[in-house]
């Protein structure tokens, strides 16, 4: 966690906050090392879709899950 405006915040690089006042996410990286393509929810590892799953039976899941198709690389962003 990284107070708003300061340098260690601006070092992060997937970190992009429009407005410090309105901006409130959580961007969690969840791929899977794999050397093959993996762009389905289903090839998510197994324990993170679980958990996954858990958040979103209690409506605690993330507002968007986002997969790449091509290389697997993934992201869950909760706002």
């Amino acid at each position: 966690m990284f107070p708003v405006a300061t340098e260690a915040l601006a070092k992060c690089q997937y970190a992009v906050l429009t407005h410090p006042q309105r901006s409130a996410v959580l961007v969690i990286d969840i791929d899977r090392p794999s050397n093959q393509p993996g762009g389905q929810v289903t090839n998510l590892h197994t324990a993170t879709y679980t958990a996954l799953d858990k958040l979103a039976l209690i409506g605690l899941g993330p507002a968007w899950l986002g997969i790449n198709p091509g290389n697997g690389k993934a992201q869950a962003i909760w706002g």
